[in-house]
């Protein structure tokens, strides 16, 4: 029985031979797999120039990242055109309320100093009362006064001759005459206005009409 059994140990030795020919051709046909692989991953060997298919995805990347870059510049475009214009409706406005605060102010300045100006009319009536009556030393200081008021825009109305205008002139005393048109004959009260705006009628006594 033990001589079978060492004569019987050689027969297994082709079974093994053929595994290794089985592993080699396995190894072999691994092998070319890969060089198949490497070929399909768009690496060409040696240097040589790469497949069509891969020359096509990487131009369909490359249009792919132009068309994102188009999109990106068109929202930048966009987005700037957009804050660009609210910065000019923002400038606007603040030009159109600058605007009306500085003519509110200067509006507000003018009413104040007109008020002012009608508080000293008592005072130039009595300037011209002192002189009508011949009062000495008057004249000096009522023509500073009245100089000083026309700088800031008061002017005197109503003088002797004038064509009557109902809207500077109060006619308190009328004397008939030849004329058709109404002429001031004799101021009793002398009127001002103030920047356009009358401040008093002169009141006068007109003749004709």
């Amino acid at each position: 029985m033990a001589d079978e059994t060492e004569e019987a140990a050689p027969a297994a030795e082709p079974d093994e031979a053929a595994d290794g020919a089985a592993d080699a051709t396995a190894d072999a046909s691994a092998d070319a797999d890969a060089d198949e692989v490497i070929v399909e991953g768009e690496v060409a060997p040696d240097g040589e120039a790469p497949a069509p298919e891969a020359m096509g995805a990487v131009e369909d990347v490359a249009e792919l990242v132009e068309i994102d870059l188009e999109d990106v510049l068109t929202t930048a475009t966009n987005e700037r055109d957009e804050f660009k214009d609210h910065l000019l409706r923002l400038q606007a406005d603040f030009d159109n309320y600058r605007k009306r605060v500085q003519k509110e102010l200067g509006e507000a300045g003018d009413k104040a100093l007109g008020h002012f100006v009608e508080e000293l009319l008592p005072v130039l009536d009595a300037v011209d009362a002192a002189r009508a009556h011949g009062t000495s030393g008057v004249d000096q200081v009522a023509g500073l006064l009245v100089d000083l008021l026309a700088k800031q825009g008061l002017e005197r109305v109503g003088a002797d001759g004038d064509v009557f205008d109902p809207t500077l002139h109060d006619a308190v005393l009328h004397e008939a005459g030849d004329d058709d048109v109404q002429t001031v004959a004799q101021v009793l009260r002398a009127g001002w206005r103030w920047r356009g705006r009358v401040l008093r009628p002169a009141m006068v006594k007109v003749i004709g009409g």
